[in-house]
């Protein structure tokens, strides 16, 4: 295993920053589903060509999540989650769940919990540490539907998320129904690791992205009425309500380092957000905005930030139109350039790998890889009928510095714990190892996973 983006982030090597380096491009795998095959797939970064495929039974549910060890999480619409080998495409395990699930699962920043959300309001905690063994962790009745996918937070060792209010079996109903008089509200929540529900804030108004968590507060993105709103991450109190521009469809990006929500406007262009309430001399809300001649991100938001001895310095964003790729110097407040896409954009942001070079798809089935420095394209293909939701990386394959909504990486202080600890639970392949010999060798522990999910 390479650990590259593991690595990196803690500090031990170089990133390669172009295509011409002398580095050696290594292969990798590009993950996506569609909706109209009824397929997985998993692609090379080289070429574009097909590794693996695997049949689903239903509609996807939202794009999958591809933790350390090498595994797929993904859901679908006749209400089954499932774990595949990231290279050879093998069933590990899978669930058949009591309701339909809502979009999105969701992988812990420690990847030790998967988090699957109902349309019944349930949301089930699973601990997914073993290869063979799936448990149940504990049930969570939330007022109703999620409204925004969940993040997060270790730190304060709580989830967060909004939902909607038709839960009857949630224990604050008088509540909700009280609130469901007016139909735009909804109610934000943090509950804890146990699935104790710590704090809940009423919210009016819409809500698609998910939140935001900086400088100990959590952020709520509503995109209706354009308002932010802020409380304490840990207690849900000192709640602060700011207006915004009507958010896009696409996710947005946080600049970490700074406080900056990067986001698209509802109605084109793009805008600059600061979120530090703790500095009086700062503007809390919008910074700057660029119309973009009303091109509107239809993709989430990628931001790339970041300078030391080994990586040059770079701070900008990349982002799809419906009709076109867009890299935008944050610095210089300008388009880098801009070129054609094959149709629009997928939900996903793009994504820059390790070799400098921007992965993208669109919701026709058309995968990308586009030179980052001058926008040339390196490769297309065309792997399905379509893909709403995007394409997923492993993380050792993800430049460091880049950060979006939709991105997917553990924690750096888990990381480097279990580093230390001499982290092995490794499902990657042996370098000699083909996906047939593996195959292969592993008809009993299959066998032992059929069990599993027999047993559950």
């Amino acid at each position: 295993m390479k650990l590259l983006h593991s690595i990196v982030a803690l500090g031990f090597c170089d990133v390669p920053q172009f295509d011409n380096r002398e580095i050696e491009l290594d292969a990798y795998e590009i993950v996506l589903a569609s909706d109209d095959d009824k397929k997985i797939f998993a692609i090379d970064g080289i070429k574009g060509e097909k590794i693996w495929e695997k049949e689903i039974r239903d509609n996807p549910t939202h794009w999958p999540f591809v933790s350390l060890n090498y595994r797929v999480y993904f859901s679908d619409d006749s209400q089954l989650v499932r774990a595949l080998n990231l290279q050879t495409g093998r069933e590990m395990w899978s669930l058949d769940m009591d309701d339909h699930i809502a979009p999105a699962i969701h992988l812990s920043k420690d990847e030790d919990t998967l988090y699957v959300p109902m349309v019944n309001g349930q949301i089930v905690a699973y601990d997914v540490t073993q290869k063979d063994k799936v448990e149940k962790k504990w049930t969570y009745e939330a007022p109703g539907e999620l409204e925004s996918p969940m993040i997060d937070d270790l730190k304060n060792s709580m989830i967060y998320f909004c939902s909607g209010l038709d839960n009857m079996n949630y224990e604050g109903a008088e509540l909700t129904a009280e609130l469901g008089e007016d139909l735009s509200s909804v109610l934000c929540l943090g509950v804890n690791y146990e699935g104790e529900e710590v704090w809940r804030v009423p919210f009016d108004d819409a809500l698609s992205s998910p939140p935001v968590i900086y400088n100990g507060r959590v952020h709520f993105l509503g995109f209706l009425d354009g308002q932010i709103l802020s409380v304490d991450a840990k207690t849900g109190e000192n709640k602060t309500l700011r207006d915004l521009p009507d958010i896009s469809d696409g996710y947005p990006a946080l600049d970490a380092h700074n406080g900056f929500l990067y986001a698209g406007h509802a109605d084109g262009g793009i805008f600059s957000a600061n979120l530090d309430e703790s500095d009086e001399g700062k503007n809390f809300g919008v910074e700057w905005e660029d119309e973009l001649e009303k091109e509107q991100a239809f993709s989430s938001i990628l931001h790339c930030e970041g300078e030391n001895d080994e990586m040059k310095a770079i701070n900008f964003m990349v982002f799809a139109s419906e009709t076109d790729l867009i890299k935008y110097d944050v610095e210089e407040k300008e388009v880098v350039w801009k070129i054609p896409i094959p149709g629009a954009s997928s939900m996903t942001s793009p994504v820059m790998d390790a070799w400098w070079r921007l992965i993208i798809s669109t919701e026709e089935g058309h995968v990308l890889a586009v030179n980052t420095e001058n926008g040339e394209i390196i490769w297309q293909s065309k792997v399905a009928s379509d893909n709403l939701y995007g394409i997923v990386l492993h993380e050792d394959n993800v430049d460091p510095r880049c950060q979006s909504s939709s991105l997917h990486v553990m924690d750096e202080e888990v990381l480097l714990s279990r580093l230390m600890d001499g982290f092995d639970d490794i499902e990657s392949l042996d370098d000699q190892k083909t996906a047939d010999q593996v195959s292969e060798e592993d008809e009993e522990e299959i066998d032992a996973d059929e069990n599993v999910r027999e047993e559950l």
